[in-house]
C-alpha cells in the first residue's frame, strides 16, 4: 500500500501563481492602480477641496470668490494661496472663464448663493485620465475618471 500525503504540488502552486499574476497585471491596469494612478487620485481630491474652500468662503462670506489656473506656472489658487500641479500631469480644462490676455489663465467663479460659473479641468498621466466638475447651478466639484477612448 502507497499512501498520498495531502497537499499541493509545485506545479499546481506555480499555475495558481501565474493565474493570480495575470489577474493582478489586468486588474492594475484597469482601475489605474500605480504611481501615475495614485498622483491623478491625488492631484484631483486636492483640487476639489480647494473649490469647496473658494465656494464655502463665497457662501459664509457673501462676496464673489475665485479660484484661478495658470497652465504656464502649473499651479492654482484659492482663498488658502497658492497649490501645485505635479509636474508629471498634464492639465487641460473646459468651460472656465479667461482670467488673463495670454490664454493660459482661467478661473472659476463661485457667488454668494452657491452657484459658480462652472467648468471642467483634465489632468493626465499617460492613458490614466481625471477630470473634475464644477456644476454651475449648484457649485458642487466632483471628482471621476475619463475612460480611454478606443
Amino acid at each position: 500500500m502507497t499512501s498520498r500525503s495531502e497537499g499541493f504540488t509545485l506545479v499546481e502552486l506555480l499555475i495558481v501563481l501565474a493565474i493570480m499574476a495575470v489577474a493582478g497585471t489586468m486588474l492594475a491596469t484597469h482601475f489605474g492602480v500605480g504611481r501615475a494612478g495614485a498622483e491623478l487620485r491625488a492631484a484631483s481630491r486636492e483640487l476639489v477641496a480647494a473649490l469647496d474652500e473658494t465656494r464655502s468662503v463665497a457662501i459664509a462670506q457673501n462676496r464673489i470668490a475665485a479660484l484661478t489656473l495658470d497652465a504656464g506656472t502649473r499651479r492654482y489658487r484659492d482663498a488658502r494661496g497658492f497649490h501645485a500641479i505635479p509636474a508629471r500631469l498634464a492639465v487641460a480644462w473646459r468651460g472656465l472663464v479667461p482670467a488673463g490676455g495670454d490664454g493660459r489663465t482661467a478661473a472659476i467663479y463661485f457667488f454668494p448663493d452657491g452657484s459658480s460659473s462652472g467648468g471642467e479641468i483634465d489632468f493626465a498621466a499617460g492613458d490614466a485620465k481625471r477630470a473634475v466638475s464644477v456644476d454651475w447651478f449648484t457649485g458642487a466639484a466632483n471628482a471621476h475618471a475619463i475612460q480611454p477612448t478606443r
